[in-house]
């Protein structure tokens, strides 16, 4: 049986996971975190499935509720990357065209003189 103390440390383990994004769009970056954060929220929920206690089977309804906000993600951004990636490509070349572009902020005193 899992005590409280030993599922608050594993959960905390598992909490403090950090997420490595690799995607460049913010579209595919969002699914990207989803489905990190789903893969967080299911280990927690195996973790806690076999415990009677009623602290931790509270966490577990609360974890079921944020997998359910997950899911309204994945729907509400799975189309946009596929459907333009003609805008990733138009915005990378503004990013790479600002960055060539870029200069020293000259200060007012260099202005006036």
């Amino acid at each position: 049986m899992l005590t409280l103390k030993d599922f608050r440390s594993v959960e905390q383990q598992i909490l403090k996971q950090a997420f490595r994004p690799t995607a460049t769009h913010p579209a595919e970056y969002a699914l990207e975190r989803a489905r990190f954060r789903r893969e967080q929220l299911k280990r927690l929920l195996e973790l806690g499935a076999s415990s009677p206690l009623e602290t931790v089977r509270r966490k577990m309804a609360s974890y079921r509720r944020q997998m359910a906000r997950l899911d309204e993600v994945a729907t509400r951004f799975e189309p946009l990357p596929k459907a333009c990636p003609e805008q990733v490509k138009s915005i990378k070349a503004v990013l790479v065209t600002a960055e060539s572009t870029k200069r020293e902020p000259t200060t007012r005193r260099d202005s006036l003189r």
